[in-house]
């Protein structure tokens, strides 16, 4: 009996560190959060054009502006419950990443967000990727390829 209780101590041991090493990620490792090569070289199919920009803006609001908030500056109703806090799409370096790139980490999703691969469609995420882009402090939307 008591090699078994230590044996479940030793489990919630390594499941407690292991979620206190996710947790205590830096800012650097999330603004260093790199697509593989071969995904962030995938084009966008969707074109920058009101109609994709007014369909981009109605998914982000349903899935992303909770979290990412309105400008997407990652001040959203719910970004200050949690850690890390979500990204400032507006940001140099957002706005710097290629289409497919984006498109790869909205699919994959980060703690805390999750995978959107099976949440949206192929098209709704390059959808989002197209509205993220109006998030650039010139405001000009277009494929970031």
């Amino acid at each position: 009996m008591t090699s078994m209780c230590a044996a479940r101590m030793a489990i919630v041991v390594v499941a407690v560190t292991a979620g206190m090493i996710l947790a205590d990620r830096t800012d650097d490792e999330s603004a260093n959060w790199k697509a593989p090569t071969r995904e962030a070289a995938k084009k966008n199919p969707i074109p920058v054009d009101e109609k994709s920009l007014a369909r981009g803006k109605s998914v982000y609001s349903h899935n992303c502006f909770v979290c990412h908030g309105r400008a997407g500056r990652g001040d959203g109703p719910k970004a200050f419950d949690l850690e890390p806090k979500p990204r400032d799409l507006s940001s140099p370096e957002v706005a710097g990443q290629a289409d497919g790139a984006l498109y790869w980490k909205i699919s994959e999703g980060r703690r805390p967000m999750p995978s959107f691969r099976d949440l949206l469609s192929d098209e709704d995420r390059w959808y989002v990727v197209n509205y993220i882009h109006t998030f650039r402090s010139n405001g000009q939307p277009q494929n970031g390829n």
